[in-house]
């Protein structure tokens, strides 16, 4: 072997052995789309060409998110689309988050709802209740349990159907999941039922 047959020889060090756990499942290979292929024999006008192209590699809308709704005192469901606070007078968190929560007030003429009682919020396909520090805890019902109470800090997920009740007669349930529409889209800062 002449040293002109090395020249273009480059020296790696040895790689270590590929462990079973690191190699990647069948199911997280990604695989390429088919070819894309269009007749070139002129009948096929170029605008035509482009348009196919676009379509073929256009990626799909994203679908409106399914989102859990919730109501309050049997009002109109709201949409669990942006946190919620709920409470006599809600006030947004002292740590701001990139999402502006939805604020929904309701009436305590007794003052047994905390001024920001109680945040509602869906976290993929759950719905996480929390109370946020009040002062008499939220009473928690779930469909074929016994109620208890939620105390000042606690969180839980919870199913559709469970109701939340927060004092002066005040009860909350969380409804199943459904579309947005575009009516639920539209921004509101307060709702008193």
């Amino acid at each position: 072997m002449d040293d002109d047959d090395l020249a273009d020889t480059v020296i790696r060090p040895a790689r270590s052995p590929v462990e079973p756990s690191d190699r990647p499942d069948d199911d997280t290979i990604v695989k390429a789309p088919p070819p894309l292929v269009l007749p070139d024999d002129g009948r096929v006008s170029t605008r035509s060409r482009e348009r196919a192209v676009a379509e073929a590699t256009a990626q799909p809308e994203p679908s409106t998110p399914a989102r859990y709704r919730f109501s309050v005192n049997s009002a109109e469901p709201l949409p669990l689309d942006v946190p919620a606070l709920i409470g006599r007078d809600p006030r947004p968190p002292r740590v701001a988050s990139a999402v502006l929560p939805r604020f929904v007030r309701v009436n305590s003429p007794r003052r047994e709802v905390s001024a920001t009682h109680l945040e509602l919020r869906q976290d993929g396909t759950s719905v996480i209740v929390t109370d946020m520090r009040s002062t008499n805890g939220t009473v928690i019902t779930v469909p074929g349990m016994p109620e208890f109470t939620l105390h000042a800090g606690g969180s839980m997920v919870v199913a559709p159907g469970t109701t939340l009740d927060l004092g002066d007669d005040n009860i909350i349930e969380i409804m199943p999941i459904g579309r947005l529409l575009a009516r639920d889209l539209e921004p509101f800062e307060r709702l008193s039922p």
